[in-house]
């Protein structure tokens, strides 16, 4: 019985990253963050199979406003990632009365965050509709859902934004398993909440706020809980009244790290929103009839986009495991085991590369991926076909998107913003020239074609080969800027980690 209860102690125990073969830790830390990924997007998945098997006319309208939920949601997540940055750094160096101040920081940046978020978002709802090809005055059904749904989900930012502040604390402290807990916790309740209003709430619009609602009930109360269970298990990071104390140096210090990745966030989510304007479009051109659009193209490509963000959990997982590993090293400036860290790590990317891409296609086959999401009386040929092209595209190029999203979380583990957020504006300039460009290239005449649409789904692809040379190579140069640099220490003679073995 007591080992028993040892082995369970030693589960959720948080770990420190400087110490311990660097790919053990490294994958053991990642592996709650991929549970807690896999499980989010199982939420995802199930909350696009409750829609689309009990109000498929919305389904469209709804996973239309996907990009919307990421441009807002994004924002306030890459910005709580930034800011755990600097919790790690002050976290390994055992700094506690400067950790818990950062926190305090953290609090408040949130609040103001989601202030303005949400102000902002209830102001502009119909132009950010717009954006992404939903016109009251072209597809009402769309227009529709997708409003109820988005004011929804903007009212209900703060147990969002909440969420992710605290799972990034957890996670800078070494801990990814609470997170998966309270994750799992979420989940559940919001699949059970969306069947129960899906079910029980009459007319089309109500279910759709009730999807919604049933999200933001779950952010909220997981959130709250988290925090509970996190500040009483932690004694360190209990704040007092004196952490909020506002110092003007460290609040700009900590701006200067989160907003940056916040931007960068947004950045990529304005090149989605672009991308799935153009999507719309080729229903719009393709397949009218009178005043009803059919959504052929839009419910091919959304299924398609849920089974890839599922599948690309993984490079997710591993990339915030390697942004916490750079953060707590470089805390303590031990470049030896820096070196060999981001090594392993990629080399585990690959592997992660090879299975995901075999999968993926696997999933194309008489198109089953269409089939987890809509009736079968509502899938056609041209879903199946426009959904398809969609991943035999980009499925290939997911060695481009995990080089990317490494690159990017090493360079943010250093505290370097710059670079991240220079790589996102040049994906949102190659995916919007993609989108205008590409599909007219390849078919002049008819720049809505099946061929064309190829051209479209290539948009993803060619943003992430852009992003990821502009982010590689400044890796790399820092990387060999670092080994010149005498404060950096060796492991042979790195005092705080004598006892660890490397190889």
């Amino acid at each position: 019985m007591n080992k028993f209860i040892s082995t369970i102690k030693k589960i959720f125990a948080p770990i420190d990253l400087t110490k311990g073969k660097p790919y053990k830790v490294i994958i053991l830390f990642a592996l709650p963050i991929l549970l807690s990924n896999l499980i989010n997007q199982v939420y995802h998945l199930a909350d696009a199979i409750v829609v689309g098997q009990t109000i498929p006319q919305q389904f469209a309208g709804i996973n239309d406003t996907n990009p919307l939920s990421f441009l807002i949601i994004q924002f306030a997540g890459g910005t709580t990632i930034g800011l755990s940055v600097a919790i790690a750094n002050r976290f390994s160096k055992k700094d506690y009365a400067s950790l818990r101040k950062s926190i305090a920081q953290c609090i408040i940046i949130c609040f103001l965050i989601t202030i303005i978020l949400t102000i902002l978002g209830l102001i502009f709802i119909n132009p950010l509709l717009n954006s992404v090809g939903l016109n009251e005055n072209v597809d009402s059904i769309s227009f529709t859902a997708g409003k109820i749904y988005m004011i929804t989900i903007i009212a209900g930012l703060f147990g969002c934004i909440s969420y992710n502040l605290i799972i990034n604390i957890c996670r800078s402290i070494g801990d990814s398993v609470t997170p998966l807990i309270f994750l799992v916790i979420s989940n559940i309740l919001n699949i059970v909440l969306d069947i129960i209003f899906a079910l029980t709430f009459k007319g089309a619009d109500l279910k759709v706020f009730g999807v919604a609602f049933a999200t933001v009930i779950s952010w909220i109360i997981s959130s709250i809980l988290c925090f509970i269970y996190t500040f009483k298990k932690y004694k360190f990071i209990r704040l007092t009244k004196e952490d909020f104390h506002f110092s003007s140096k460290d609040f700009l210090y900590h701006i200067k790290i989160s907003i940056p990745l916040g931007l960068q966030y947004s950045i990529l989510a304005i090149g989605i929103v672009i991308m799935q304007n153009g999507i719309v479009q080729f229903d719009v051109n393709n397949f009218t009839d009178g005043n009803t659009v059919y959504h052929y193209v839009q419910d091919g490509y959304g299924a398609a986009c849920k089974l890839q963000n599922f599948l690309n959990t993984a490079y997710f997982a591993l990339a915030s495991s390697i942004l916490a590993y750079v953060a707590q090293n470089d805390g303590i400036k031990n470049l030896e085991r820096l070196n060999k860290g981001i090594k392993q790590g990629f080399i585990i990317g690959l592997i992660l590369y090879a299975i995901i891409t075999i999968s993926g296609l696997l999933f194309t086959i008489n198109g089953a991926f269409v089939h987890l999401f809509l009736k079968v009386d509502h899938i056609t040929k041209e879903t199946i076909k426009y959904g398809s092209i969609y991943l035999y595209v980009s499925l290939p190029l997911g060695i481009v998107l995990f080089s990317l999203i490494y690159a990017r979380n090493c360079l943010q583990g250093f505290s370097k913003p710059l670079f991240p957020f220079l790589a996102g504006v040049g994906e949102l300039v190659a995916r919007i020239l993609a989108v205008l460009f590409f599909p007219t290239l390849l078919n002049p005449s008819n720049p809505y074609s099946e061929i064309s649409f190829a051209g479209l789904s290539f948009a993803d692809g060619f943003a992430w080969i852009i992003g990821a040379l502009i982010l590689v190579v400044p890796l790399l140069v820092y990387l060999k800027k670092k080994n010149k640099d005498p404060s950096y220490k060796s492991t042979e003679n790195n005092n705080i980690d004598n006892n660890i073995n490397n190889n």
